[in-house]
């Protein structure tokens, strides 16, 4: 990883991908 943006950016890809899960 060269940018921490870059992480932010797969963690924000991660999470949308994850978008149906259900919260408790």
């Amino acid at each position: 990883l060269r940018h921490p943006l870059e992480a932010h950016h797969r963690v924000a890809d991660l999470i949308s991908a994850l978008g149906p899960l259900p919260r408790s």
